[in-house]
C-alpha cells in the first residue's frame, strides 16, 4: 500500500526529468540550426566579397 504513492512520485520525477530533456534538446537543435544559418551567410558574404 505504501509503495504506490512512492512509486507514482517515481513516475512524475522520471517524466519532468524526459521533459526536460527534451526541452534542452530542443534548445542544442534549434542553436545549431541557428549556427548554420549564420555560417552559410558568412560563406555568402566572404564569397561576395572576394568578387567585388
Amino acid at each position: 500500500m505504501a509503495a504506490g504513492p512512492t512509486f507514482e512520485k517515481m513516475k512524475r520525477e522520471r517524466e519532468e526529468q524526459q521533459k526536460r530533456y527534451r526541452e534542452e534538446e530542443a534548445r542544442r537543435f534549434e542553436a545549431r540550426r541557428l549556427q548554420e544559418i549564420d555560417e552559410k551567410r558568412w560563406n555568402k558574404f566572404r564569397e561576395y566579397a572576394q568578387l567585388g
